[in-house]
């Protein structure tokens, strides 16, 4: 998520307000931690981080661990995604990203699950080359 939201420069905002290598909403960051935090606690990388590990760990308890339905949330929120969820995602969950109508939630879901899945197997072939 953080290569993708900041490629790890923890200063980033973007446009829309998102604060840090996480790109949280001061609005999420919040909600998350259940208090009032500044703009410059959000930018910390550590509290970043932090928040952003924990709501993502909530949208993947929200969605019963199902990591196209939590990448999507984290780009687009979980109520957009909510009128997207089809038995398509079970059959065939890379046609249903090519139907999700954000470009650029399309566009987020391939690269934040690429790179994990690329970090996947860097560790098979790094465990492999001990042996």
């Amino acid at each position: 998520i953080a290569k993708q939201e900041s490629r790890f420069s923890p200063g980033v905002e973007s446009s829309a307000g998102a604060i840090g290598l996480m790109q949280l909403l001061p609005e999420t960051a919040m909600e998350v931690a259940e208090e009032y935090m500044d703009s410059k606690r959000i930018s910390n990388p550590s509290t970043n981080t932090l928040l952003g590990a924990h709501y993502l760990a909530n949208l993947f308890k929200y969605w019963h661990g199902n990591p196209w339905l939590t990448v999507a949330s984290y780009n687009a929120g979980p109520s957009s995604v909510e009128k997207w969820v089809t038995a398509e995602l079970d059959r065939d969950p890379e046609l249903w990203v090519e139907r999700i109508t954000y470009p650029e939630t399309r566009f987020y879901i391939k690269k934040v699950l690429g790179d994990f899945w690329s970090y996947l197997r860097l560790d098979r072939d790094l465990c492999a080359l001990k042996k």
